[in-house]
């Protein structure tokens, strides 16, 4: 997903809905990186970015929610 034109407190999101029961699982791993485009002309900086993923059953209440900053990852380093 290439996200442009954001401004300070905008927010984008993908939702996947499924039907999988992760409580049977006792941990769970999400490998997730941010780069700037090669000539990084955005100036974008470690922690300016941050991911979020919501488990649960609805958008509302029902859910757990983690959030963690982004580090940049260098270009080819991916």
């Amino acid at each position: 997903m290439t996200l442009t034109d954001m401004s300070t407190g905008d927010a984008r999101c993908v939702y996947k809905n499924t039907t999988i029961d992760l409580r049977n699982y006792k941990r769970l791993q999400l490998f997730a990186h941010a780069h700037a485009f090669e000539n990084n002309t955005t100036g974008l900086r470690d922690n300016q970015l941050a991911l979020f993923v919501r488990l649960g059953s609805d958008y509302k209440s029902n859910y757990y929610e983690y959030e963690i900053p982004l580090k940049v990852t260098p270009a080819g380093k991916y």
